[in-house]
């Protein structure tokens, strides 16, 4: 379609664009654009338009992730949106941004990854930004037209030796925790760390905590929101991770007193009243490491303190589905996903009590 010369109010020559295109529904519908400097840019513009809303193979990797991002936009929660528009635009469309869809091969997948690792990049970041890159093309081959998605041909990023070797999870037993916990921390930080080490609770589950999630004489929690990160510098609560995240968990009677002591301190009495108002996951990470260092204890993640909670249910015997329903995971998969190494022993056990009968 040509473009078109016209004079604004100021007496200006502007260009602008008027056509049809054809809808989701198969409508046909007009479209028009003005402001444009020049007739290049005006062109560029009606190009770029109906390449997203049509769609096809040609169409270049930075207009179907425009695309990719505003269905997401409409599906995930806003953390999580940001977190997978930060992959993309940071790691994937400086490489491909111009390359049409159908122009990108598993050959030029696997050079990007050996680049990416090459300068630096961690696997586990890695494998991030390849599972959000290879969920944009799939998005491709489902909407748009792509006959196969180059990223999972490409193949996965490590062997399955070096997944299992990653798959060692970094844990503090109980009397590491009591040292890291006796480090000089601040009264909020013994009740975060304590509550995030004897229940497994998520981090954003615990920053969110008000009043009336706490039952301190059935010494209970409620979990059924998460506080989670929103650039630049906001926290919002929001719904769980899962509809399996909304669930009770009980607390020992020596996590109960704590809590209960640090709720006489605070001026927190109405049930929205959130515990923890002004920690927030930097401040946690930092206390983290400083207080490992001054404990003299080998350095974790605050995520490592759920996965030391599971380790010590499964150290006492817990089955998977009870750590499944504690941990609030999806599905009993997720769980044996992440610890099933942790029973070592079950195969032997197993043979010793049959040899037994």
């Amino acid at each position: 379609m040509p473009s078109y010369k016209y004079q604004n109010a100021a007496g200006r020559v502007l260009w602008f664009v008027s056509f049809y295109y054809q809808d989701y529904s198969g409508r046909r519908v007009k479209k028009k654009k003005q402001g444009f400097s020049t007739k290049r840019e005006a062109d560029a513009w009606e190009r770029d338009f109906l390449a997203k809303k049509t769609g096809s193979p040609s169409m270049t990797f930075r207009q179907l992730m425009e695309n990719y991002l505003a269905d997401a936009r409409t599906r995930l929660k806003p953390s999580s949106v940001y977190t997978v528009e930060a992959s993309l635009r940071c790691h994937v469309l400086p490489v491909f941004g111009d390359t049409p869809l159908n122009a990108i091969t598993p050959a030029a997948v696997r050079q990007w990854e050996n680049d990416e690792i090459a300068g630096g990049a961690a696997r586990a970041s890695l494998l991030r930004y390849k599972a959000v890159f290879s969920s944009c093309m799939n998005f491709a081959v489902r909407f748009y037209g792509l006959a196969s998605n180059p990223v999972r041909a490409a193949g996965p990023l490590r062997s399955g030796a070096r997944r299992q070797e990653e798959k060692r999870l970094h844990v503090w037993t109980r009397e590491e925790f009591a040292r890291f916990i006796l480090s000089g921390l601040s009264p909020d930080l013994v009740t975060v760390f304590s509550l995030l080490f004897w229940t497994g609770c998520r981090m954003g589950e615990v920053l969110a905590l008000t009043v009336a999630d706490v039952d301190l004489q059935a010494g209970a929690l409620a979990i059924n929101k998460t506080l989670e990160y929103l650039p630049p510098m906001t926290y919002r609560a929001q719904s769980p991770k899962t509809s399996a995240s909304v669930r009770r968990v009980s607390m020992p009677v020596q996590l109960v007193a704590i809590v209960a002591d640090w709720m006489k301190q605070t001026d927190a009495t109405a049930p929205a009243d959130m515990l923890f108002p002004l920690c927030e996951r930097g401040r946690l990470c930092y206390a983290l490491h400083d207080g490992a260092k001054k404990a003299g204890l080998p350095e974790i993640r605050v995520h490592d303190l759920r996965h030391s909670h599971a380790s010590m249910l499964i150290d006492m015997g817990f089955p998977p589905i009870v750590i499944r329903d504690r941990l609030g995971h999806k599905d009993i998969q997720t769980t044996l996903n992440i610890y099933s190494h942790l029973y070592p022993h079950a195969m032997d056990d197993v043979a010793a009590r049959l040899s037994s009968m």
